[in-house]
């Protein structure tokens, strides 16, 4: 219980002294892009019989740095086609080791994170607008999205971005391990 204590009372005496140092201290609170995305609520992503399930793996470390904008992970896209007349559920889960190294270590929001989005044809997936995949130096993180299509060709890609949002560090990270599930359903 002392550890607990030890790490919740200072994290809380913090937020309070932000609140109580008025509306631009209380402000750096809110101004947190791992939370400020706006959203689309609850929705429906239902499907049917599975099609077809696929999946791809790499398990060796992909090295990321910060670079300002969403950057393609090598190996992490899978094509597929749906046929005329036909609609189809994908769902997609994106697995990986995540790591994240250079931030200042501060567990008080805003926090710097490693930020990984999946689209479909270009466009964001529901509901991972705004991810934090991992805020941390090394654990196993997982996301999942899900759309229906119509016919045509399609492309499921995964993107990651290292998000500084002090911008006082040097943000450097690491996915490994990584598994791309996109399940086709009808």
């Amino acid at each position: 219980m002392r550890t607990r204590t030890r790490i919740i009372v200072p994290a809380v005496a913090t937020m309070l002294a932000l609140l109580a140092a008025g509306p631009s201290a209380a402000a750096l609170v809110d101004d947190d892009r791992a939370l400020d995305a706006a959203g689309n609520g609850v929705a429906d992503c239902d499907g049917g019989v599975q099609e077809q399930s696929l999946a791809r793996l790499n398990d060796l470390p992909v090295p990321l740095a910060e670079n300002g904008g969403p950057v393609g992970v090598p190996g992490s896209f899978v094509n597929f086609m749906t046929p005329g007349n036909d609609t189809d559920q994908i769902l997609v889960t994106y697995s990986a080791e995540g790591r994240l190294q250079g931030q200042s270590g501060s567990i008080v929001a805003p926090v710097d994170f490693l930020r990984v989005v999946v689209t479909l044809d270009g466009a964001l997936m529901p509901p991972a607008n705004d991810l934090a995949f991992s805020t941390d130096a090394g654990q196993g993180d997982s996301t999942q999205v899900c759309k229906r299509v119509g016919p045509g060709n399609h492309t499921v890609r995964v993107f990651y971005e290292l998000v500084d949002q002090g911008a006082a560090n040097v943000l450097t990270g690491t996915l490994d391990d990584q598994l791309l599930h996109v399940e086709i359903a009808d």
